[in-house]
């Protein structure tokens, strides 16, 4: 069993464990994408037929399983407390998570004002901000992709193949028509 395997595992029995959310390792999605990728290279040389191509399809899922299921825990907690207005401590987010986390609070807080003014009698508005923030779409790269300028002039990448990203929706658009990424669907 490989290190990222027990790694995965491990995370995913402690998230199944308690409510809190648990810290993963600096660089655990990276990690998991990079070993995905590998797993996906080594099936794809193999004769189907052999007993390591029916051990790495099995591993293949037993890691599609568990992942898909560790980070909807992950984002149900985030989620869960951001709505119940619970810290959650900073250090047990991952890069790819604290963005998430900051647009759940802001959503709850927006919509805390929309409560706030109906009480006081006033008409719900939420605030505009003055610089919209673009449309962000979450795509997986199928190919090496140097760093780009999003349409926002944040800098993003570069980025290997089974990299998962969030950047703008224009990018992100660009990207998948040439066919270097495709949209992951919420």
């Amino acid at each position: 069993m490989s290190e990222v395997y027990a790694e995965l595992f491990n995370s995913w029995k402690r998230e199944k464990e308690t409510n809190k959310l648990q810290p993963l390792p600096k660089g655990f999605y990276r990690g998991l994408s990079q070993y995905v990728r590998a797993l996906k290279e080594e099936a794809r040389i193999l004769d189907e037929k052999t007993l390591r191509a029916s051990l790495i399809s099995a591993e293949m899922e037993y890691v599609r399983h568990l992942a898909t299921d560790l980070f909807r825990l992950r984002e149900q907690k985030i989620l869960l407390s951001a709505t119940a207005k619970t810290p959650i401590p900073i250090e047990n987010l991952t890069e790819e998570e604290e963005e998430f986390h900051k647009g759940v609070i802001d959503s709850a807080e927006g919509y805390d004002k929309v409560l706030k003014d109906l009480i006081e009698g006033r008409l719900p508005h939420l605030e505009k901000e003055t610089t919209p923030k673009p449309k962000r779409i979450l795509i997986r790269f199928l190919r090496e992709i140097p760093a780009i300028a999003g349409i926002d002039m944040n800098i993003y990448g570069p980025f290997k193949p089974e990299d998962i990203a969030s950047i703008p929706a224009e990018n992100a658009e660009i990207l998948v028509r040439q066919g270097a990424a495709v949209k992951i669907e919420a």
